[in-house]
């Protein structure tokens, strides 16, 4: 009888047991960016499907979030350190692992370049090591655009070095002995080279102060990814920095502590939209952390876990609902189109702006030898299609939400490459 009561449970038990093979399995998945990247594709197919007129409407209709709310969400690295958010890759202390190791090691590796998208955080990412450096001077620098020539560069340096360098790296050599370790941060390093005749001279003349025999002087350099991907192609290799980490994507829980921590230093509360909560039936309703959790892995979904594009999503998404209140519906998020219709002229030209960062009309007619008037029709174009945006400071750049797609499509016509 014993056996046969074991036998007649057996099937419960097999139950019992697959149930919580598929709960562990349903957990783990959860936590994989791939199936990350499905709910929150499902989420927002759900949050348009649940009243897509309403959504228009207030999208069209409600007021902006007020000028003093947006200026906690500049797109820009942010000077106040405690805003800084330290990415769960583990990159950061990679970074500090390498600085650390030439502090021990006299004449080891002295440089490293960091290589991202725009908007990937290499700047914030810049702040946070420089946070982290207090054992040893810290320069910061920022490279302006565009930097290309030996004399200028040269010339820039000694600026910011407060040494002579217009010789070249000798005078780095000579006074080393006596300098004090100096861990040198290099921002928009891509602005040091320009694709056209004579370009390169300035980021020639970067590499020597980079590869001077010094023990007492670490430079850490950030490259735009498709700038660093081009120099490899002209240069051949990496050889002049002693390595090069790339700085991966944030993660959903970066994008949504790095958005809170900003909105936390402001005096306005948020509510999530009822067209979101409309998205949430009895049964699966998990109270506001579990919408605002869903809500920012669709914008990391959206974004590709881009710092820039997640921060300009966040700003599109919010409108005011009076007072010191905001109301958060759905980010607008718009897929380029029309760029696969044009010539190949056009697509030249946003290739040379992604292969730069950034660049003027001028530049942009000099780098790729067309016509100024094939160049501004390219780029309005483009502007239309909302694939590039110009800066105030006249400079095309690629849209935040468009930047990878716009990629995409240059690579796949073969106008960029790995």
């Amino acid at each position: 009888m014993r056996g046969l009561d074991v036998l007649a449970r057996l099937p419960a038990m097999i139950l019992v047991v697959a149930g919580l093979s598929l709960i562990q399995l349903r957990d783990w998945a959860s936590q994989t960016d791939a199936l990350k990247r499905i709910t929150a594709e499902l989420f927002r197919r759900r949050v348009e499907g649940a009243s897509p007129d309403q959504a228009d409407a207030q999208a069209d209709d409600a007021p902006p979030p007020p000028g003093e709310y947006l200026d906690w969400f500049d797109l820009g690295a942010p000077a106040d350190a405690t805003l800084l958010v330290e990415p769960t890759s583990g990159i950061t202390s990679d970074v500090l692992e390498t600085v650390e190791t030439w502090k021990r090691t006299i004449g080891g590796e002295h440089s490293l370049a960091l290589v991202g998208d725009k908007g990937s955080g290499k700047s914030s990412l810049l702040r946070v090591i420089e946070q982290g450096g207090k054992d040893c001077r810290v320069i910061k620098i920022t490279v302006p655009p565009k930097l290309v020539t030996r004399e200028a560069v040269l010339a820039f340096f000694s600026e910011q070095l407060g040494l002579d360098l217009t010789r070249g790296a000798e005078v780095l050599v000579a006074s080393d002995a006596t300098r004090e370790q100096t861990l040198i941060l290099v921002d928009e390093a891509h602005n040091l080279f320009f694709a056209a005749i004579g370009g390169f001279a300035g980021y020639r003349a970067f590499m020597e102060l980079v590869n001077a025999g010094t023990a007492n002087l670490f430079w850490c350099a950030a490259f735009n990814r498709r700038a660093w991907d081009y120099l490899l192609g002209v240069f051949g290799s990496n050889q002049y920095f002693r390595n090069a980490l790339p700085v991966p994507p944030m993660s959903d829980a970066d994008i949504q502590t790095l958005i809170l921590t900003r909105h936390r230093r402001t005096d306005y509360s948020v509510s999530y939209d009822a067209i979101i909560r409309a998205t949430q039936s009895p049964d699966d309703y998990g109270g506001m952390a579990q919408i605002e959790t869903q809500f920012f892995r669709l914008l990391w979904g959206q974004s590709k876990g881009n710092l820039r594009a997640a921060i300009v999503l966040w700003r599109s998404a919010l409108h005011s609902a009076g007072g010191k209140r905001l109301r958060v519906g759905i980010p607008r998020y718009k897929p380029i189109k029309g760029l696969e219709k044009v010539g190949d002229d056009a697509l030249f030209v946003y290739a040379a702006i992604v292969r730069h960062e950034n660049l003027t009309a001028e530049e942009v007619v000099v780098t790729t030898d067309l016509a100024p008037g094939i160049v501004h029709d390219a780029l309005r174009v483009g502007i239309d299609c909302e694939a590039i945006a110009r800066g105030e400071d006249r400079r095309y750049r690629a849209s935040p939400t468009a930047q990878f797609a716009l990629i995409q499509l240059l690579m796949g016509k073969n106008f960029i490459h790995e």
